[in-house]
């Protein structure tokens, strides 16, 4: 965890930004450049290699189908944009994880039920589908349906 203070409340959004999760992006940014949380040089170096091999066996998928327009990808620029977004990311989960702590927010199993039920909806499967897929308790959605509601009390304290 970060042993530094993140401050999350009293935030600006902008007034050109009417759309929910582009304002919550920002308040990160925002909230991410003040709190200097330094993500681990092994986490981002292990994260890394991942992409890069997913990368490239995709890249070789692709040609094998007659498509190339992978192999005009700059390895060192793609290389740094994803570290970026590993970066982003890192500090992303620690703000929200955070805001989950000091706010003790939580999901209820109504919230997995109707989020489970939107994804059936949205992947055009059964509810009884999903409920396999994620377990009996929804237990692989629980992260997922928490960092959208604590992104959700965001943005609601801050605009």
């Amino acid at each position: 965890m970060y042993p530094g203070e993140i401050k999350y409340k009293g935030r600006h959004i902008p007034e050109n930004c009417h759309d929910e999760e582009s304002a919550v992006e920002l308040l990160l940014d925002q909230i991410i450049a003040e709190s200097e949380i330094i993500c681990p040089e092994e986490k981002v170096e292990q994260e890394l290699r991942l992409e890069w091999a997913g990368f490239c066996q995709d890249m070789r998928y692709r040609a094998m189908g007659g498509d190339h327009q992978m192999e005009e990808i700059d390895p060192e620029k793609w290389c740094e944009t994803v570290r970026k977004e590993i970066i982003r990311d890192y500090q992303t989960e620690v703000i929200l994880n955070t805001v989950i702590k000091e706010e003790q927010l939580s999901v209820s199993h109504e919230e997995l039920e109707t989020a489970a039920a939107e994804l059936a909806g949205k992947e055009h499967t059964t509810l009884e589908m999903v409920r396999r897929f994620m377990g009996e308790d929804y237990a692989l959605m629980k992260k997922e349906v928490l960092y959208k509601k604590t992104k959700k009390f965001l943005y609601n304290i801050n605009r």
